[in-house]
């Protein structure tokens, strides 16, 4: 729904946010879209990174 919303037209800072936000709450799909529409490829390999980590169970909260 945050994503859905965030398309009608935020800032740029507004997409890092969501995208920071997802990625703390573990929310992979919705990080790396928000981080694709600005693209932030820093941003966007930390969320491969951390979701290969999430799925080998090796991620803890300090990491991110």
């Amino acid at each position: 729904m945050a994503y859905q919303l965030a398309c009608l037209g935020v800032t740029i800072s507004d997409w890092r946010a969501l995208g920071i936000e997802s990625l703390l709450s573990k929310e992979f799909y919705f990080a790396r879209k928000a981080f694709m529409h600005i693209r932030e490829l820093k941003y966007i390999d930390l969320c491969e990174t951390a979701e290969e980590m999430s799925q080998i169970n090796n991620l803890n909260e300090t990491w991110l």
